[in-house]
Protein backbone atom coordinates (compact mmCIF):
# COMPACT_ATOMS: atom_id res chain seq x y z
CA UNK A 1 0.00 0.00 0.00
CA UNK A 2 2.90 2.35 0.69
CA UNK A 3 3.90 2.16 -2.96
CA UNK A 4 0.41 2.64 -4.39
CA UNK A 5 1.12 5.62 -6.65
CA UNK A 6 -1.90 4.81 -8.82
CA UNK A 7 -4.31 5.25 -5.92
CA UNK A 8 -2.93 8.72 -5.11
CA UNK A 9 -2.94 9.75 -8.77
CA UNK A 10 -6.53 8.63 -9.36
CA UNK A 11 -7.74 10.24 -6.15
CA UNK A 12 -6.10 13.59 -6.90
CA UNK A 13 -7.18 13.53 -10.55
CA UNK A 14 -10.85 12.80 -9.91
CA UNK A 15 -10.93 15.18 -6.98
CA UNK A 16 -9.88 18.02 -9.29
CA UNK A 17 -12.10 17.24 -12.29
CA UNK A 18 -15.16 16.78 -10.05
CA UNK A 19 -14.81 20.29 -8.66
CA UNK A 20 -17.60 22.62 -9.69
CA UNK A 21 -15.11 25.38 -10.53
CA UNK A 22 -13.30 23.08 -12.98
CA UNK A 23 -16.52 22.11 -14.79
CA UNK A 24 -17.75 25.71 -15.00
CA UNK A 25 -14.40 27.03 -16.24
CA UNK A 26 -14.08 24.24 -18.80
CA UNK A 27 -17.61 24.85 -20.07
CA UNK A 28 -17.04 28.59 -20.43
CA UNK A 29 -13.74 28.10 -22.26
CA UNK A 30 -15.24 25.50 -24.61
CA UNK A 31 -18.07 27.90 -25.45
CA UNK A 32 -15.56 30.71 -26.03
CA UNK A 33 -13.49 28.47 -28.33
CA UNK A 34 -16.57 27.49 -30.34
CA UNK A 35 -17.46 31.16 -30.76
CA UNK A 36 -13.92 32.10 -31.84
CA UNK A 37 -13.79 29.30 -34.40
CA UNK A 38 -17.22 30.31 -35.74
CA UNK A 39 -16.40 34.04 -35.74
CA UNK A 40 -14.96 34.09 -39.31
CA UNK A 41 -18.26 32.68 -40.56
CA UNK A 42 -20.46 34.94 -38.42
CA UNK A 43 -18.45 38.01 -39.42
CA UNK A 44 -17.51 36.87 -42.91
CA UNK A 45 -17.67 40.33 -44.49
CA UNK A 46 -15.24 41.74 -41.95
CA UNK A 47 -12.61 39.05 -42.60
CA UNK A 48 -13.14 39.13 -46.35
CA UNK A 49 -13.06 42.86 -46.93
CA UNK A 50 -11.99 45.03 -44.00
CA UNK A 51 -13.95 48.23 -43.80
CA UNK A 52 -12.24 51.38 -44.94
CA UNK A 53 -13.10 54.65 -43.28
CA UNK A 54 -11.82 58.18 -43.18
CA UNK A 55 -10.47 57.99 -46.76
CA UNK A 56 -10.30 61.43 -48.33
CA UNK A 57 -10.75 60.10 -51.88
CA UNK A 58 -14.02 58.39 -50.88
CA UNK A 59 -15.51 61.55 -49.42
CA UNK A 60 -16.92 62.54 -52.79
CA UNK A 61 -17.56 66.06 -53.96
CA UNK A 62 -17.88 68.39 -50.94
CA UNK A 63 -20.67 70.23 -52.75
CA UNK A 64 -22.72 67.01 -52.79
CA UNK A 65 -22.34 66.60 -49.02
CA UNK A 66 -22.61 70.05 -47.51
CA UNK A 67 -22.97 68.65 -44.00
CA UNK A 68 -20.10 66.19 -44.29
CA UNK A 69 -16.51 66.76 -43.20
CA UNK A 70 -13.89 64.00 -43.55
CA UNK A 71 -11.62 65.78 -41.07
CA UNK A 72 -12.38 65.93 -37.35
CA UNK A 73 -12.61 69.36 -35.76
CA UNK A 74 -13.06 72.95 -36.82
CA UNK A 75 -10.97 75.28 -38.98
CA UNK A 76 -10.01 78.94 -39.31
CA UNK A 77 -8.62 80.12 -42.66
CA UNK A 78 -6.00 82.78 -41.94
CA UNK A 79 -4.91 82.12 -45.52
CA UNK A 80 -7.73 81.73 -48.03
CA UNK A 81 -5.80 79.35 -50.33
CA UNK A 82 -7.56 76.27 -49.03
CA UNK A 83 -10.97 77.80 -48.28
CA UNK A 84 -12.66 76.21 -51.30
CA UNK A 85 -10.34 73.20 -51.57
CA UNK A 86 -10.76 71.52 -48.19
CA UNK A 87 -14.16 69.84 -47.62
CA UNK A 88 -14.96 71.26 -44.17
CA UNK A 89 -18.70 71.55 -43.59
CA UNK A 90 -19.92 75.09 -43.03
CA UNK A 91 -20.67 74.70 -39.33
CA UNK A 92 -17.05 73.70 -38.70
CA UNK A 93 -15.59 76.87 -40.24
CA UNK A 94 -14.93 79.71 -37.74
CA UNK A 95 -14.20 83.33 -38.43
CA UNK A 96 -11.32 83.76 -35.97
CA UNK A 97 -9.01 81.75 -33.76
CA UNK A 98 -10.66 82.88 -30.51
CA UNK A 99 -13.97 81.30 -31.54
CA UNK A 100 -12.19 78.10 -32.51
CA UNK A 101 -10.32 77.93 -29.20
CA UNK A 102 -13.60 78.35 -27.32
CA UNK A 103 -15.21 75.55 -29.38
CA UNK A 104 -12.31 73.20 -28.58
CA UNK A 105 -12.38 74.10 -24.89
CA UNK A 106 -16.11 73.45 -24.48
CA UNK A 107 -15.96 70.19 -26.44
CA UNK A 108 -17.86 71.33 -29.52
CA UNK A 109 -14.82 70.47 -31.64
CA UNK A 110 -12.35 67.67 -30.79
CA UNK A 111 -9.49 69.60 -32.40
CA UNK A 112 -8.96 72.94 -34.10
CA UNK A 113 -6.96 73.81 -37.24
CA UNK A 114 -5.68 77.29 -37.97
CA UNK A 115 -4.39 77.39 -41.56
CA UNK A 116 -1.78 80.16 -41.56
CA UNK A 117 -0.40 79.65 -45.07
CA UNK A 118 -0.21 76.84 -47.67
CA UNK A 119 2.52 75.03 -45.71
CA UNK A 120 1.82 76.04 -42.14
CA UNK A 121 -0.95 74.82 -39.79
CA UNK A 122 -1.43 75.46 -36.09
CA UNK A 123 -3.32 72.65 -34.33
CA UNK A 124 -5.26 73.26 -31.09
CA UNK A 125 -5.99 70.40 -28.67
CA UNK A 126 -8.03 70.48 -25.48
CA UNK A 127 -6.00 67.50 -24.26
CA UNK A 128 -3.33 65.48 -26.03
CA UNK A 129 -3.24 61.68 -26.17
CA UNK A 130 -1.60 58.94 -28.23
CA UNK A 131 -4.49 59.07 -30.70
CA UNK A 132 -4.29 62.84 -31.20
CA UNK A 133 -1.73 62.67 -34.00
CA UNK A 134 -4.08 60.52 -36.10
CA UNK A 135 -6.64 63.33 -36.03
CA UNK A 136 -4.17 65.62 -37.80
CA UNK A 137 -2.63 63.28 -40.36
CA UNK A 138 -5.59 63.31 -42.77
CA UNK A 139 -5.68 67.10 -43.04
CA UNK A 140 -1.91 67.36 -43.46
CA UNK A 141 -1.96 64.74 -46.23
CA UNK A 142 -4.74 66.58 -48.08
CA UNK A 143 -2.94 69.92 -47.78
CA UNK A 144 0.31 68.37 -48.97
CA UNK A 145 -1.41 66.93 -52.04
CA UNK A 146 -3.08 70.24 -52.89
CA UNK A 147 0.15 72.19 -52.37
CA UNK A 148 2.11 69.76 -54.57
CA UNK A 149 -0.48 70.01 -57.34
CA UNK A 150 -0.41 73.82 -57.24
CA UNK A 151 3.37 73.96 -57.38
CA UNK A 152 3.45 71.54 -60.31
CA UNK A 153 1.00 73.75 -62.19
CA UNK A 154 3.26 76.75 -61.63
CA UNK A 155 6.20 74.79 -63.05
CA UNK A 156 4.15 73.65 -66.02
CA UNK A 157 4.28 69.97 -65.02
CA UNK A 158 0.95 68.16 -65.54
CA UNK A 159 -0.27 66.71 -62.27
CA UNK A 160 -1.27 63.49 -64.05
CA UNK A 161 2.31 62.85 -65.17
CA UNK A 162 3.61 63.48 -61.66
CA UNK A 163 1.06 61.10 -60.15
CA UNK A 164 1.93 58.47 -62.76
CA UNK A 165 5.60 58.72 -61.76
CA UNK A 166 4.67 58.52 -58.06
CA UNK A 167 2.54 55.45 -58.66
CA UNK A 168 5.30 53.73 -60.63
CA UNK A 169 6.69 52.12 -57.50
CA UNK A 170 9.87 50.05 -57.33
CA UNK A 171 8.95 46.37 -57.33
CA UNK A 172 10.59 44.14 -54.74
CA UNK A 173 10.67 40.40 -55.34
CA UNK A 174 11.50 38.51 -52.16
CA UNK A 175 13.28 35.17 -52.29
CA UNK A 176 13.23 33.27 -48.98
CA UNK A 177 15.78 30.48 -48.89
CA UNK A 178 14.68 29.12 -45.54
CA UNK A 179 11.22 29.61 -44.11
CA UNK A 180 9.13 32.68 -43.39
CA UNK A 181 9.36 32.94 -39.59
CA UNK A 182 7.10 35.99 -39.36
CA UNK A 183 4.10 33.70 -39.81
CA UNK A 184 4.97 31.88 -36.57
CA UNK A 185 4.65 34.95 -34.34
CA UNK A 186 1.00 34.36 -33.43
CA UNK A 187 1.42 30.67 -32.53
CA UNK A 188 4.55 31.52 -30.54
CA UNK A 189 2.70 34.22 -28.63
CA UNK A 190 -0.17 31.83 -27.83
CA UNK A 191 2.36 29.22 -26.66
CA UNK A 192 4.24 31.43 -24.18
CA UNK A 193 1.01 32.93 -22.83
CA UNK A 194 -0.47 29.46 -22.34
CA UNK A 195 2.64 28.10 -20.58
CA UNK A 196 2.96 31.21 -18.41
CA UNK A 197 -0.66 31.22 -17.22
CA UNK A 198 -1.05 27.45 -16.80
CA UNK A 199 2.22 27.01 -14.89
CA UNK A 200 1.56 29.87 -12.49
CA UNK A 201 -2.11 29.03 -11.89
CA UNK A 202 -1.73 25.27 -11.47
CA UNK A 203 1.67 25.58 -9.78
CA UNK A 204 0.17 27.81 -7.11
CA UNK A 205 -2.68 25.34 -6.77
CA UNK A 206 -0.29 22.40 -6.25
CA UNK A 207 1.77 24.30 -3.66
CA UNK A 208 -1.32 25.42 -1.73
CA UNK A 209 -2.75 21.89 -1.81
CA UNK A 210 0.41 20.44 -0.26
CA UNK A 211 0.68 23.25 2.30
CA UNK A 212 -2.96 22.83 3.31
CA UNK A 213 -2.44 19.11 4.01
CA UNK A 214 0.53 19.97 6.17
CA UNK A 215 -1.25 22.81 7.93
CA UNK A 216 -4.22 20.59 8.80
CA UNK A 217 -1.94 17.68 9.90
CA UNK A 218 -3.48 15.52 7.15
CA UNK A 219 -0.01 14.87 5.75
CA UNK A 220 1.04 13.08 8.96
CA UNK A 221 -1.78 10.60 8.44
CA UNK A 222 -1.08 10.18 4.73
CA UNK A 223 2.60 9.29 5.11
CA UNK A 224 1.74 6.48 7.53
CA UNK A 225 -0.03 4.65 4.70
CA UNK A 226 1.74 5.96 1.59
CA UNK A 227 5.35 6.79 0.81
CA UNK A 228 6.14 10.54 0.48
CA UNK A 229 7.47 10.03 -3.04
CA UNK A 230 4.17 8.42 -4.10
CA UNK A 231 2.29 11.39 -2.63
CA UNK A 232 4.22 14.08 -4.49
CA UNK A 233 4.39 12.07 -7.73
CA UNK A 234 0.65 11.42 -7.54
CA UNK A 235 -0.13 15.10 -7.00
CA UNK A 236 2.18 16.33 -9.76
CA UNK A 237 1.06 13.80 -12.36
CA UNK A 238 -2.60 14.38 -11.46
CA UNK A 239 -2.22 18.12 -12.11
CA UNK A 240 -0.44 17.41 -15.40
CA UNK A 241 -3.16 14.94 -16.42
CA UNK A 242 -5.89 17.50 -15.68
CA UNK A 243 -4.11 20.20 -17.71
CA UNK A 244 -3.46 17.89 -20.67
CA UNK A 245 -7.04 16.62 -20.57
CA UNK A 246 -8.32 20.22 -20.65
CA UNK A 247 -5.96 21.07 -23.49
CA UNK A 248 -7.09 18.00 -25.46
CA UNK A 249 -10.74 19.02 -25.00
CA UNK A 250 -10.05 22.58 -26.18
CA UNK A 251 -7.98 21.53 -29.19
CA UNK A 252 -10.44 18.77 -30.09
CA UNK A 253 -13.39 21.15 -29.90
CA UNK A 254 -11.57 23.72 -32.04
CA UNK A 255 -10.56 21.10 -34.62
CA UNK A 256 -14.09 19.67 -34.93
CA UNK A 257 -15.71 23.08 -35.35
CA UNK A 258 -13.03 24.15 -37.81
CA UNK A 259 -13.55 21.05 -40.00
CA UNK A 260 -17.32 21.59 -39.95
CA UNK A 261 -17.07 25.28 -40.89
CA UNK A 262 -13.92 25.23 -43.04
CA UNK A 263 -15.90 25.44 -46.29
CA UNK A 264 -17.46 28.72 -45.15
CA UNK A 265 -14.16 30.40 -44.19
CA UNK A 266 -12.85 33.30 -46.34
CA UNK A 267 -10.01 32.20 -48.63
CA UNK A 268 -7.67 34.86 -47.23
CA UNK A 269 -8.14 33.58 -43.68
CA UNK A 270 -7.55 29.97 -44.74
CA UNK A 271 -4.28 31.02 -46.39
CA UNK A 272 -3.30 32.87 -43.21
CA UNK A 273 -4.02 29.81 -41.03
CA UNK A 274 -2.11 27.57 -43.42
CA UNK A 275 0.94 29.81 -43.05
CA UNK A 276 0.68 30.06 -39.26
CA UNK A 277 -0.36 26.56 -38.16
CA UNK A 278 2.13 23.76 -38.76
CA UNK A 279 1.58 20.22 -37.49
CA UNK A 280 5.29 19.68 -36.77
CA UNK A 281 5.53 23.01 -34.96
CA UNK A 282 2.44 22.22 -32.87
CA UNK A 283 4.12 18.94 -31.90
CA UNK A 284 7.21 20.79 -30.65
CA UNK A 285 5.06 23.24 -28.72
CA UNK A 286 3.10 20.41 -27.10
CA UNK A 287 6.30 18.57 -26.15
CA UNK A 288 7.84 21.60 -24.47
CA UNK A 289 4.53 22.57 -22.88
CA UNK A 290 4.52 19.15 -21.17
CA UNK A 291 8.17 19.48 -20.13
CA UNK A 292 7.45 22.91 -18.63
CA UNK A 293 4.50 21.50 -16.69
CA UNK A 294 6.49 18.61 -15.21
CA UNK A 295 9.49 20.74 -14.33
CA UNK A 296 7.63 23.57 -12.62
CA UNK A 297 4.95 21.41 -10.96
CA UNK A 298 7.64 19.47 -9.07
CA UNK A 299 9.19 22.73 -7.91
CA UNK A 300 5.90 24.23 -6.75
CA UNK A 301 4.75 21.05 -4.98
CA UNK A 302 8.06 20.53 -3.16
CA UNK A 303 8.29 24.14 -2.00
CA UNK A 304 4.72 23.95 -0.77
CA UNK A 305 5.82 21.27 1.68
CA UNK A 306 8.50 23.51 3.21
CA UNK A 307 5.99 25.84 4.90
CA UNK A 308 3.78 25.10 7.89
CA UNK A 309 1.03 27.61 7.03
CA UNK A 310 -0.92 28.15 3.82
CA UNK A 311 -0.38 31.91 3.99
CA UNK A 312 3.39 31.37 3.65
CA UNK A 313 3.07 29.65 0.27
CA UNK A 314 3.42 32.83 -1.82
CA UNK A 315 6.77 33.75 -0.30
CA UNK A 316 8.02 30.16 -0.53
CA UNK A 317 7.32 29.84 -4.26
CA UNK A 318 8.42 33.40 -5.10
CA UNK A 319 11.83 32.29 -6.52
CA UNK A 320 10.10 29.86 -8.90
CA UNK A 321 7.60 32.53 -9.94
CA UNK A 322 10.51 34.87 -10.67
CA UNK A 323 12.17 32.22 -12.87
CA UNK A 324 8.95 31.86 -14.84
CA UNK A 325 8.52 35.62 -15.26
CA UNK A 326 12.15 36.02 -16.37
CA UNK A 327 11.75 33.27 -18.99
CA UNK A 328 8.54 34.92 -20.15
CA UNK A 329 10.37 38.25 -20.58
CA UNK A 330 13.14 36.57 -22.59
CA UNK A 331 10.64 34.91 -24.93
CA UNK A 332 9.33 38.20 -26.36
CA UNK A 333 12.58 39.40 -27.98
CA UNK A 334 13.15 35.82 -29.16
CA UNK A 335 9.74 35.90 -30.88
CA UNK A 336 10.77 39.07 -32.70
CA UNK A 337 13.73 37.24 -34.21
CA UNK A 338 16.40 38.25 -31.69
CA UNK A 339 18.92 35.44 -31.34
CA UNK A 340 21.94 36.99 -29.65
CA UNK A 341 24.41 35.16 -27.45
CA UNK A 342 22.38 35.79 -24.30
CA UNK A 343 19.23 34.26 -25.81
CA UNK A 344 21.17 31.26 -27.13
CA UNK A 345 22.75 30.58 -23.72
CA UNK A 346 19.45 31.06 -21.88
CA UNK A 347 17.73 28.63 -24.26
CA UNK A 348 19.91 25.82 -22.85
CA UNK A 349 19.02 26.56 -19.23
CA UNK A 350 16.07 24.21 -18.53
CA UNK A 351 14.05 26.77 -16.56
CA UNK A 352 14.05 29.03 -19.64
CA UNK A 353 14.61 26.45 -22.35
CA UNK A 354 11.01 25.22 -22.15
CA UNK A 355 9.93 28.66 -23.41
CA UNK A 356 12.84 29.77 -25.59
CA UNK A 357 13.82 26.64 -27.53
CA UNK A 358 10.46 26.16 -29.32
CA UNK A 359 10.48 29.86 -30.25
CA UNK A 360 14.02 29.57 -31.64
CA UNK A 361 13.00 26.48 -33.61
CA UNK A 362 9.99 28.32 -35.06
CA UNK A 363 12.30 31.18 -36.09
CA UNK A 364 14.76 28.76 -37.75
CA UNK A 365 17.42 29.76 -35.20
CA UNK A 366 17.57 26.19 -33.84
CA UNK A 367 17.67 23.09 -36.04
CA UNK A 368 15.88 19.78 -35.44
CA UNK A 369 19.03 18.09 -34.00
CA UNK A 370 19.34 21.01 -31.56
CA UNK A 371 15.71 20.54 -30.52
CA UNK A 372 16.26 16.81 -29.98
CA UNK A 373 19.41 17.41 -27.91
CA UNK A 374 17.61 20.12 -25.91
CA UNK A 375 14.74 17.71 -25.24
CA UNK A 376 17.16 15.12 -23.86
CA UNK A 377 18.86 17.74 -21.67
CA UNK A 378 15.52 19.01 -20.38
CA UNK A 379 14.22 15.50 -19.70
CA UNK A 380 17.40 14.57 -17.79
CA UNK A 381 17.31 17.79 -15.78
CA UNK A 382 13.61 17.33 -15.00
CA UNK A 383 14.27 13.78 -13.76
CA UNK A 384 17.06 15.08 -11.52
CA UNK A 385 14.83 17.92 -10.30
CA UNK A 386 12.06 15.41 -9.55
CA UNK A 387 14.50 13.49 -7.37
CA UNK A 388 15.45 16.71 -5.53
CA UNK A 389 11.78 17.63 -5.13
CA UNK A 390 10.94 14.22 -3.67
CA UNK A 391 13.75 14.64 -1.13
CA UNK A 392 12.50 18.12 -0.21
CA UNK A 393 8.92 16.87 0.08
CA UNK A 394 10.03 13.94 2.25
CA UNK A 395 11.96 16.32 4.50
CA UNK A 396 9.18 18.91 4.64
CA UNK A 397 6.37 16.43 5.34
CA UNK A 398 7.16 16.25 9.06
CA UNK A 399 9.23 19.41 9.50
CA UNK A 400 7.44 22.28 11.22
CA UNK A 401 8.52 25.59 12.65
CA UNK A 402 9.86 28.81 11.15
CA UNK A 403 10.16 29.11 7.40
CA UNK A 404 13.70 28.41 6.13
CA UNK A 405 15.48 29.72 3.08
CA UNK A 406 15.93 27.42 0.10
CA UNK A 407 19.68 26.95 0.53
CA UNK A 408 19.22 26.00 4.17
CA UNK A 409 16.54 23.49 3.18
CA UNK A 410 18.84 21.82 0.65
CA UNK A 411 21.61 21.53 3.26
CA UNK A 412 19.28 19.83 5.71
CA UNK A 413 17.76 17.57 3.05
CA UNK A 414 21.08 16.18 1.86
CA UNK A 415 22.64 16.10 5.30
CA UNK A 416 20.20 13.32 6.23
CA UNK A 417 20.63 9.96 4.60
Amino acid sequence: MKHNLGVVLRFEFFQQIHKKSFRITTGILLAAICFLVAAPVLFHSYFESPAESGNYEQAGNPDDHADYSPFPGGVVYEDSTYRDLLPFAGEHVYTNEEQLVQAVEDGTEPVGFVILDPTHVRTIFANYSLNSSSEVSGLLSAMQEIHTTQQLQKLGVPAQEYMAIQNDAVQNEEVILGKDTTSQYITGFVFIMLVYMVVLIYGQFAAVSVAREKDSKTMELLITTTRPDALILGKVFAVIAVVLLSLALYLGCAAIFFLLLKGLYPAALLAFLSANVSTSMLGVYLLYFTLALILYMFLFASLGSTVSKVEDVSSAVAPVTFLMIFGYALAFPAMSGTDNLFIRIASWIPFFSVLLMPIRFANAAASLPVILLSTVVNAAFTAWLAYISIRIYRWGALTYGNKRNFVGILKEVFAKK
